[in-house]
């Protein structure tokens, strides 16, 4: 967002840190961030480690566009401007935003204080959110698993496999035959016949 316009301020101190912070995100902006970077890359660090990014493009910073687009090469874009800046007929063009993300689902807030901005941004992410976290979901479901399977011993490890198997083999129909341990098959072998 355009930083130092009281407007822009005051949107994100009101309305989009506490809805980012309610929906349990962390939430980074730049300027308010200590770093040792320079400037450029260390926005471009925090959008490649972002899961997703809001930007603002109240007053069309040049910026804003180059760090969404950069962003939106891998992960959403939430973008949101004040509301006369979605008009055509504005005369100044950093009062207007480019008509080249006029098409993209832009979540208009005008004052800053707008009652319904914070529930309209709440859904917007929410809307991105819900895949990933339902990805991450899965992810610590699966290393759960993998760690609960490597707890056990080869024996139950090779028991639990053949148990998969064998149902998903029997699902598609394949006849299944035990499998014998080598042992026994070496000692039937040396059994005398009568």
């Amino acid at each position: 967002m355009a930083f130092g316009k009281d407007d822009c301020e005051l949107l994100y101190d009101t309305q989009i840190f506490p809805t980012l912070n309610g929906l349990d995100l962390e939430v980074i902006r730049v300027d308010r961030r200590e770093h040792k970077d320079d400037l450029n890359n260390f926005i471009i660090r925090m959008l490649e480690s972002s899961d997703m990014v809001i930007a603002d493009l109240t007053y069309a910073r040049p910026s804003v566009y180059y760090e969404a687009g950069f962003a939106e090469r891998k992960i959403p874009v939430v973008y949101t401007a004040r509301k006369d800046h979605l008009s055509r007929l504005q005369a100044e063009d950093s009062l207007r935003v480019h008509f080249d993300l006029e098409m993209k689902k832009i979540i208009s807030w005008a004052p800053p204080q707008d009652p319904t901005f914070s529930k309209r941004l709440q859904q917007r992410v929410n809307y991105f959110l819900g895949p990933l976290r339902r990805q991450l979901k899965e992810e610590k479901r699966i290393e759960i698993d993998r760690q609960a399977f490597a707890a056990l011993s080869v024996t139950d490890r090779c028991s639990k496999i053949m148990s998969k198997f064998t149902k998903k083999m029997r699902a598609k129909r394949f006849w299944i035959t035990g499998l014998y341990n080598v042992s026994d098959i070496a000692a039937q072998r040396l059994r005398p016949a009568f």
